[in-house]
């Protein structure tokens, strides 16, 4: 602190802070003392002479601000310096006084001082576009009930009476009129209460830094909650007052005590009260049951006179010192209450915004504060706990024992507190996600012990415990997944042959999750894919195999899951395939993987056949179908569902002996398959053809609005034989049927279809024929051949309703219409 004016008002190449010959620098008033510069001299190897000294004087005021000099300055807090300098420097001067603040601040780190160096122009400071999350109002309060001048002139507001701040310019001139340019005062313009805006993103600001500095984030959330409140007083009046009194003022943390308290010392905010004291207590860094010879004795006496007023004797000091670290229950304890007080605070802003408007930094840094909080300390399902790193620290002495609880459970020992778990997996991921010391003392069989060394070296290689890593701008995306399975190595390989299965998940959000699911792997399967399908994996999937018998050895099991999971991730994280399905099989049922309103959902599909009527099933929008390598499906189904395509409606024809197996894939990916005779191929691919040509332009000129996007698709028709897939020509352009054979259906009030027929002239209901109308018309249909032979009735026309549903939402495709297409046809046979 005595070197900082110095170094800043000389310019020598082998002094600290040194950028060039012409260095911007130079203290209103500084004059440096000779045993100073004696002493420089010889620190430095350096001759200074007079032409070393910057005689232009840049800088109007040099102070500390912030802790120093009070007690809550702890060892590890930050030197904040204010480096204010005149308001009509030039750019190219202002740079090179943040070049040589950036080389000094270098300097200090390699002592082992944390020194910021902050650059301010004082005039009108407070109207200024704020640097950072903190209102230029909040920074000038505390700066004036902070600050200790290093060099140059005071600031004038020390001089003002608070009720006359709004005239400080004429005061500051006043002043200064009558005292000698070196010893000018320094106007940072009036200092008025920030804007509801300015006050929630700082608020925002001070939950952010409590992952870190949670009781100095406690303490500034208070007293912002103050400050907006109508009328609240500012900490750096009182500061004022006593200073004009010429009274010594209060240390800057015991008057923001003595702020807050008040407000807190009432029925139902004790607990709220204890906290503030502890945050206070911390926050100092001095332990009065064990003193710190680093700690001066005049901060000892402070916080000793503080804690009295608290009302802490000896024991409880000790209780909260516990040299010998913090016991679990204290540490649960603390972090809960340090958890509330923060989520509270949170809420409560959240609320203020909503309810007046406020949106800091946009909606986005309300959202990235609260993705910090609730990823931290929300309580979720088969989310592991993970304590705060302030408190966990102060667990590092204590022993723990990991032991063996009733029915399989696992629990965490420590004295008579006990944390259950319900695996040993879950267990050993809480400590090590907590940085408790590993290994612990296991009570349990003895192949545990193996285990949870590879458990953890696991750990290591696949997952991060380091919080800063963590990315809450994105979703919560997977970032590792691992499988922890006990594998029977005597039984063969197959997915049916793991057991004890628990899936540990992390994602970009450092969450960590341990789930269980005993023998049961259709159900751990089905959760996995649920979970990929909602946080996508980034950077691939591992899984790490921790057995009890099988000492991690390879499995073919582990290949063909870890695979049929790449599958189902890869298919989903392309942005298009959210409308999309995967299927996979497992034990001979098929589960379908989708989205809907995007939440991932599955469906179990009991056999092929069910499978074949969950793709025919008509959609909103287009859905392509992949199926993984373990479904054991024909190879013509493969095929077909990777030619869906949006804009066409494709037939697939493939000769059998007896009949012709014939697929459409339509316009909206939904696959129907049917049967029709090897006989007459080319009349009835024709007759396919006009009906399908008919029914596209009946639903193009029923259409509300058209667009581009609505033309009527294409229609191809596919040959499939062993040497692939052949496009089919048509024999010729579908012309009119001579002869109509046509069926309309319409909704019941019981939301059912009911259909009528047409039989050229004639038509055919259940009101008009009664229930054996199908017959009837196939009658008529028969009266109308000239040969008199019984061959399948065809339709050629058939209407129905705009939408699949009586409520419309989901529109006919082109596969329902050939639903009730081959439906009605085997009623008419």
């Amino acid at each position: 602190m005595r070197l900082l004016p110095a170094l800043l008002s000389l310019n020598h190449s082998k002094l600290p802070g040194y950028v060039g010959g012409d260095a911007c620098g130079g203290i209103q008033g500084y004059v440096i003392p000779a045993d100073l510069q004696a002493e420089m001299a010889g620190r430095f190897q350096v001759e200074l002479k007079p032409v070393h000294h910057i005689n232009t004087h840049a800088l109007v005021n040099l102070s500390l601000m912030g802790s120093v000099g009070s007690i809550g300055h702890g060892m590890d807090s930050d030197l904040d310096v204010w480096v204010v300098h005149r308001p009509d420097l030039s750019q190219q001067q202002r740079i090179s006084l943040e070049k040589r603040c950036d080389a000094l601040r270098e300097w200090a780190r390699d002592t082992d001082l944390r020194v910021q160096l902050f650059l301010v122009n004082p005039d009108d400071f407070v109207s200024q576009p704020a640097s950072g999350p903190t209102p230029n109002a909040l920074l000038l309060d505390e700066f004036l009930r902070t600050a200790t001048v290093l060099a140059g002139g005071f600031p004038s507001a020390w001089l003002i009476p608070p009720e006359h701040d709004a005239a400080c310019d004429r005061w500051t001139q006043t002043l200064n009129a009558q005292l000698p340019k070196t010893r000018h005062l320094v106007n940072f313009g009036p200092l008025s209460t920030p804007s509801d805006e300015a006050l929630v993103e700082h608020a925002l600001g001070q939950l952010a830094k409590s992952m870190d500095s949670p009781w100095k984030a406690v303490l500034k959330l208070n007293l912002a909650h103050l400050y907006a409140q109508p009328g609240g007083e500012w900490l750096s009046h009182q500061h004022r007052r006593a200073l004009q009194r010429n009274e010594t003022p209060d240390d800057p943390y015991v008057a923001l005590y003595q702020h807050i308290a008040p407000a807190l010392d009432r029925p139902g905010q004790k607990s709220r009260l204890t906290l503030i004291q502890r945050a206070l207590y911390v926050k100092s860094g001095v332990t009065l049951s064990q003193p710190n010879l680093r700690v001066p004795a005049w901060q000892q006496r402070a916080i000793r006179d503080l804690t009295r007023t608290f009302g802490w004797n000896a024991a409880r000091v000790a209780e909260i010192d516990q040299t010998q670290g913090w016991s679990l229950a204290q540490v649960q304890n603390d972090h809960q209450a340090l958890v509330n007080e923060l989520t509270q605070g949170f809420h409560a802003l959240a609320d203020r915004c909503r309810w007046q408007g406020i949106a800091p930094s946009g909606d986005q840094r309300l959202d990235q504060v609260a993705r910090q909080l609730y990823a931290r300390f929300e309580s979720k399902p088969g989310k592991l706990e993970q304590l705060h790193p302030a408190m966990t620290q102060r667990l590092a002495a204590h022993p723990l024992i990991l032991a063996l609880g009733p029915e399989g459970s696992w629990q965490l020992v420590e004295q008579d507190v006990r944390a259950h778990f319900y695996s040993f997996t879950q267990a050993l991921l809480w400590c090590r996600a907590n940085q408790l010391a590993m290994p612990l003392q296991i009570q349990g069989p003895e192949e545990c012990l193996r285990v949870a060394t590879r458990a953890v070296d696991a750990f290591e290689q696949t997952l991060s415990f380091d919080q800063a890593q963590a990315d809450y701008s994105v979703p919560p995306n997977t970032t590792a997944l691992m499988l922890v399975a006990r594998v029977d190595t005597d039984s063969g390989p197959g997915l049916a042959r793991l057991s004890d299965i628990q899936w540990v998940h992390q994602n970009a959000w450092g969450e960590n999750y341990c789930r269980s699911y005993a023998d049961n792997i259709q159900l751990a399967i089905s959760d996995a894919l649920l979970h990929l399908l909602g946080t996508q994996v980034d950077g691939g999937i591992d899984c790490h195999l921790a057995g009890y018998h099988s000492d991690f050895t390879a499995h073919a099991g582990i290949d063909a899951f870890v695979q049929m999971l790449r599958g189902a991730n890869e298919f989903f994280a392309r942005p298009d395939y959210r409308s999309g399905a995967y299927v996979v099989q497992v034990d001979g049922a098929f589960l379908a993987l989708s989205f809907h309103e995007n939440q991932p959902q599955t469906e179990r599909l009991e056999d092929y056949p069910a499978l074949l009527e969950y793709l025919a099933r008509p959609q909103r929008l287009f859905r392509r179908v992949e199926l993984d390598q373990s479904c054991q499906v024909p190879a013509d189904l493969r095929t077909l569902l990777r030619h869906a395509d949006p804009g066409h409606i494709r037939y697939f024809v493939r000769n059998q002996h007896r009949f012709t197996q014939v697929w459409c894939v339509d316009e909206r990916g939904s696959l129907f398959e049917f049967k029709e005779p090897v006989s007459h191929q080319r009349a009835w691919v024709n007759h396919l053809m006009g009906f399908t040509t008919r029914l596209l332009t009946q639903r193009q000129l029923t259409m509300v609005a058209r667009f581009n996007a609505d033309q009527a698709p294409s229609i191809e028709i596919y040959e499939l034989d062993d040497h692939g897939i052949h496009l089919r020509t048509p024999d010729q352009i579908p012309e009119p049927p001579a002869f109509g054979v046509a069926a309309v259906g319409e909704w019941t009030p019981e939301a059912t279809l009911e259909f009528s027929l047409h039989v050229g002239s004639q038509r055919f209901s259940r009101l008009s024929h009664g229930p054996d109308f199908m017959r009837c018309a196939a009658q008529a249909i028969q009266a109308h051949r000239p040969s008199g032979q019984a061959y399948p009735a065809r339709l050629t026309d058939l209407t129905l309703p705009r939408c699949v549903e009586p409520w419309g939402l989901t529109p006919m495709p082109t596969c329902e219409y050939l639903k009730h297409r081959v439906l009605l046809e085997k009623g008419l046979a």
